[in-house]
């Protein structure tokens, strides 16, 4: 309208018509390199980021395309819809495009345990790769540690699992083994729970050392440990228990084991416990990093491992257990994490911490 209130002249209406149809073509063609940027992305992800860090070759490049046509917009200019504030947009959105689906800004690692998985908090070591492992130094396998694998117990009851873990030590015993230790979280009482401890008493009165694993879980923000089944407590005191949690980073992988909860060195982690006992049978003590976390490295050698079944039903397989110092897990793939190794079973992972 104009000032008096008169109606606007066709020719008017008509130039504002051509106006809004120009700004929504302009719209539309912004929303194309948009598209093209989230189907490139999403190429670029698949083909180049193994990892997120390698999205900095992508990034660092572009960060510095938009620095230079923001320095050329401050200079002056219109920045509405010129030809500059495209190639911004166009470079904005790529940038964070990119970021985005690398998980490059994820600052994050979750812990990750027996079955479990809790929330993440900020600690991230794997901002270089795995490239390092390449070259990192490996040691010897001891020859006296033996991983014992167990399948996971499809439509088996809880009497059927306790008793193979009952079965398995009272032959790791009559084979006289250094030590024991169970990967394995058991928060259910059984009706079998007594001789279990009866057995664990015998092991433990040859001068076997035994652990067992317990949990950790997220309430409110807050990582708390779980608590074993009563029925055990008394043969699995809190000095014979170990965590099992270990630390899957950003792109999914698990590089690191804490071996500590919450620093408390009173609640180390079932491989710190089981690689102490080892150095204590020799006279020898295990100094823990600063950190209270290890970066694991597989060994030079493949460690002895036999799956329980075998071991079990064949008597000539029994004597692997002599002398030896034994670690038992769960072989399924809800127990088994990716490392810069393959993937592993949880109870291989610990083998190697």
């Amino acid at each position: 309208m104009s000032k008096k209130g008169k109606p606007a002249s066709e020719d008017s209406i008509t130039k504002d018509i051509l106006a809004w149809r120009k700004d929504i073509l302009k719209l539309a063609v912004m929303a194309i390199p948009s598209l093209l940027v989230t189907l490139g992305t999403a190429w670029l992800k698949e083909k180049l980021f193994a990892q997120p860090w390698q999205a900095i070759w992508v990034l660092l490049p572009l960060s510095l395309f938009v620095g230079v046509i923001w320095a050329r917009i401050k200079k002056g200019g219109s920045l509405l819809f010129s030809k500059p504030f495209r190639w911004l947009l166009f470079g904005y959105v790529t940038i964070f495009s990119v970021a985005a689906s690398s998980r490059f800004l994820d600052f994050q690692i979750r812990p990750v345990g027996y079955n479990h998985a809790v929330p993440r908090n900020w600690l991230s070591l794997n901002w270089a790769g795995d490239w390092r492992y390449w070259i990192a130094r490996r040691k010897s396998v001891d020859p006296k540690l033996l991983v014992v694998t167990m399948a996971r117990p499809e439509g088996r009851t809880l009497e059927d699992i306790r008793l193979d873990c009952i079965r398995l030590l009272k032959l790791a015993t009559l084979q006289e083994a250094k030590g024991f230790a169970m990967d394995f979280y058991f928060d259910k009482g059984s009706q079998l729970d007594s001789l279990f401890c009866l057995t664990v008493a015998q092991a433990r009165a040859r001068k076997i050392e035994i652990s067992l694993g317990y949990n950790i879980v997220a309430i409110e923000n807050d990582f708390q440990r779980t608590f074993i089944a009563a029925s055990l407590q008394n043969c699995f005191p809190l000095e014979a228990q170990g965590h099992l949690i270990g630390l899957a980073e950003r792109d999914g992988k698990v590089r690191v084991m804490p071996l500590f909860f919450k620093g408390d060195r009173t609640l180390p982690s079932l491989s710190y416990k089981f690689a102490s006992s080892i150095l204590a049978k020799a006279g020898q003590t295990l100094l823990p990093p600063r950190s209270g976390l290890v970066q694991f490295v597989a060994p030079q050698e493949e460690i002895a491992r036999v799956s329980y079944e075998k071991l079990i039903d064949d008597r000539e397989r029994w004597p692997l257990l002599r002398d030896r110092f034994v670690l038992v897990g769960e072989l399924s793939e809800r127990d088994a994490f990716s490392t810069a190794f393959g993937k592993l079973p949880g109870v291989v992972i610990h083998a190697y911490a």
